[in-house]
C-alpha cells in the first residue's frame, strides 16, 4: 500500500477531479459518511452524545458530515465549530449551512467557539459524550498550535472519553509526526504521558491513503487504532508509481515468500551463511543463524572463530558451524577471508557482522571477503561500525556489487554511518534512510519504531509491525539471520528486506502476545518466527493498519 506525505495526498485528490471528475465535494462527503461508519461501530451499546469538534477546513468539511450522517440514524449529536461561520469556506461551508438546517429541526446542535466562555460550552458537553469526534485539523495544519484550539485540544484529552480522530489526530504533522503545538513540539512523548500539544485518538480513520506522519514519533503515540477507509479514489492514482513510499501489508509480503513444492527437499531452499562471533558475543551469530532456519532456509552454517567453534557445536543442533583462523583476541583473522570465500561459493546468501569485533584485522577480514563475494548479503552490527571507520573503501566496494546488499542498523549503527548524533538519525529517520541508501548504494534497514527501509533508487517502505519487546539484545541478530534466509530462498535484496522485517516484527507481535513486551527474549522471536510466515500465508489478521 502506498504511504503519502500531504502535498501527495493533495496531488491525488487534485488529479481525481482533473482527470476523473470526481468533484472535492463528492470526496468529502465519501471521507464524512466512511467515517461515520467507524463510528457507529466505536459508539456500539454506549448511550450519551456524540461531540464533533471541527476547524474551519476541509477536515471541519469532513467533521460536518459525519454529524449529518449520525444525526440521520437518530445519534444525539453536539457541534462546535471553532472560529466564526464566515471563516468557512468551499465545500466545508456548504456542508455547515446544511447542518443549520437540521438544527433548526433539533436533529442536531450546533454552536461557534470563539472565546473562553464557548470553550467552556464545550467541556460541559464533554462531559456527557460518549464519543468525541476530532475534526480540528487535517493533512494541511501549519505552524505552531496556540489560543483555542490548543484549549480545545486539552478539554478533549481531559474528557478522558473515546476519541475518534479524522485523517490525522489534530496537533499532529501528517508528514513528520511532530508535535505543532508550541511547548510540546521538541518533547518525545510517551503513551502514559497527558501531553495536551495534539488529540489522543482512540481511532484515526485515514481517506484513500495512511500518512506518513501517522507512522512516525511521537505522532505515532497519538494515532490509536488506525484504519484506512476507501473514500472512492480513483486505484490508479493510489498506485501510481510516482508514489515512491509502501506501507508494507501483510498481502505485499503473502506475494513475495518463496512457493514450497511438495516435491522440495533441502536443497530447494538454498543454504545460508552467518558470520561472525567473538569472546562473550557467540550469542550473536547462533542467534541469527538459528533464525535463518526458522525462517525457511534448507541450511544454515554459522562461521566463527576456530576457539569458539566447540561453543556454537553446544548451542547449536541443527545449524551447522564452520572453524575460522583467528587472531591472538579469538577474533576472525584477515587471511580468513580467502578460505572462507572459497567455502561460500557452496551458499547462496551471506549474513556476517554479529558479534565479530571491530579491531583492525576484523576489517581487513571485512574488506577481502566483501571485495570477493559475489552473493547476496547482510551486513549488520561490528561489519556497519567498521564499515563507518572506513567509509570511502567500503562505500566503493559496496557500489562495484552486481546488486546492493542490505545493511541493517541500528540508530547508533546509523549516526556512525553518518557521522551524526543519534537524535539527529532519530528525528529525521525517513531522510536518514533515504541519504544512507544511496550513499551506499545499498538497501538500508533502519531498525527501530517504526522500522524504515529504503533503496538505492529512492523508494522506501515503512514497517507497522513490532512492539517494544523487540527493544533487547539479540533481536537484530534475528533480523539479520531472517534477512539472509530470505536472500538464500531466492528473494531480491528489496524483497527480502521487507518481508523479513514485517515477519520479525510480527514474530515479536506473537511473542509479546504470548508471553507480554516486558522480558521477552529474541530467542521467544525466534520461535515464532514459523507462525509468523503461517499467519501471513493464511491471511489471518495480523497486526498493522487495518483498512476498511
Amino acid at each position: 500500500m502506498r504511504l503519502v506525505t500531504p502535498a501527495e495526498m493533495r496531488l491525488v485528490e487534485r488529479r481525481a477531479e482533473t482527470d476523473f471528475g470526481l468533484s472535492s465535494i463528492l470526496l468529502m462527503e465519501n471521507a464524512g459518511a466512511r467515517a461515520a461508519e467507524v463510528a457507529v461501530r466505536m459508539r456500539s451499546g454506549s448511550a450519551g452524545r456524540v461531540v464533533v469538534v471541527a476547524g474551519k477546513g476541509a477536515n471541519g468539511g469532513d467533521g460536518f458530515v459525519l454529524a449529518r450522517h449520525l444525526a440521520g440514524r437518530g445519534e444525539t449529536v453536539d457541534v462546535f465549530l471553532l472560529g466564526r461561520e464566515t471563516e468557512l469556506r468551499g465545500d466545508a461551508l456548504t456542508n455547515f449551512l446544511i447542518l443549520k438546517k437540521m438544527a433548526e429541526n433539533n436533529a442536531v446542535t450546533v454552536r461557534t467557539v470563539t472565546d473562553d466562555s464557548g470553550l467552556a460550552m464545550l467541556e460541559r458537553s464533554l462531559e456527557r459524550a460518549s464519543l468525541v469526534v476530532d475534526a480540528l485539523f487535517g493533512t494541511g495544519l501549519r505552524g505552531s498550535i496556540t489560543g483555542l484550539p490548543l484549549g480545545a485540544i486539552t478539554l478533549i484529552n481531559r474528557a478522558g472519553r473515546p476519541v475518534l480522530s479524522l485523517d490525522v489526530p489534530s496537533g499532529v504533522d501528517a508528514g513528520t509526526g511532530q508535535l505543532l503545538a508550541a511547548d510540546t513540539a521538541a518533547q518525545v512523548v510517551h503513551p502514559g504521558e497527558a501531553a495536551a500539544g495534539a488529540v489522543r485518538a482512540t481511532v484515526t480513520v485515514t481517506f484513500g491513503l495512511p500518512k506518513l506522519g501517522l507512522f512516525l514519533y511521537p505522532g505515532a503515540v497519538f494515532t490509536g487504532e488506525l484504519r484506512v477507509v476507501d473514500i472512492g479514489l480513483p486505484p490508479s492514482l493510489l498506485a501510481d508509481p510516482a508514489l515512491k513510499m509502501h506501507l508494507i501489508t501483510p498481502d505485499e509480503v503473502r506475494a513475495a515468500l518463496p512457493l514450497r513444492p511438495v516435491d522440495a527437499h533441502k536443497g530447494s531452499f538454498g543454504h545460508a551463511l552467518l558470520v561472525g562471533g567473538s569472546p562473550g558475543l557467540t550469542g550473536a551469530v547462533a542467534l541469527a543463524g538459528e533464525a535463518a532456519l526458522r525462517m525457511g532456509a534448507g541450511k544454515v552454517t554459522v562461521a566463527v572463530p576456530r576457539s569458539l567453534n566447540p561453543i556454537l557445536e553446544v548451542k547449536l543442533t541443527e545449524v551447522m558451524s564452520l572453524p575460522l583462523a583467528e587472531t591472538e583476541a579469538q577474533t576472525i583473522e584477515a587471511g580468513a577471508a580467502e578460505p572462507l570465500l572459497a567455502w561460500a561459493g557452496r551458499c547462496q546468501a551471506v549474513g556476517l557482522g554479529g558479534g565479530m569485533g571491530t579491531d583492525e584485522g576484523g576489517g581487513d577480514f571485512l574488506r577481502d571477503f566483501l571485495a570477493g563475494l559475489n552473493l547476496p548479503v547482510v551486513l549488520d552490527a561490528d561489519a556497519l561500525r567498521l564499515m563507518a571507520a572506513r567509509p570511502e573503501l567500503f562505500r566503493e566496494i559496496l557500489a562495484g556489487r552486481r546488486q546492493p546488499a542490505v545493511l541493517t542498523p541500528h540508530p547508533g549503527e546509523m549516526a556512525a554511518l553518518m557521522s551524526l548524533p543519534v537524535d539527529a538519525v532519530e528525528r529525521y529517520r525517513v531522510d536518514a534512510a533515504r541519504e544512507v541508501a544511496q550513499s551506499w548504494r545499498s538497501v538500508l534497514v533502519l531498525k527501530g519504531a517504526h522500522t524504515v527501509i529504503a533503496t538505492p533508487d529512492g523508494e522506501l517502505f515503512l514497517n507497522p509491525t513490532g512492539n517494544p519487546g523487540l527493544a533487547t539484545g539479540g533481536t537484530g541478530d534475528v533480523l539479520t539471520g531472517a534477512i539472509t534466509s530470505l536472500l538464500a530462498q531466492g528473494m531480491t535484496p528489496v524483497r527480502a528486506a521487507v518481508a523479513g522485517v514485517y515477519l520479525h516484527g510480527l514474530a515479536g507481535d506473537l511473542a509479546a502476545k504470548e508471553r507480554g513486551p516486558v522480558g521477552m527474549a529474541a530467542s521467544d522471536v525466534v520461535r515464532q518466527l514459523p507462525r509468523a510466515i503461517q499467519r501471513v500465508l493464511s491471511g489471518e489478521p495480523a497486526a498493522g493498519e487495518q483498512e476498511e
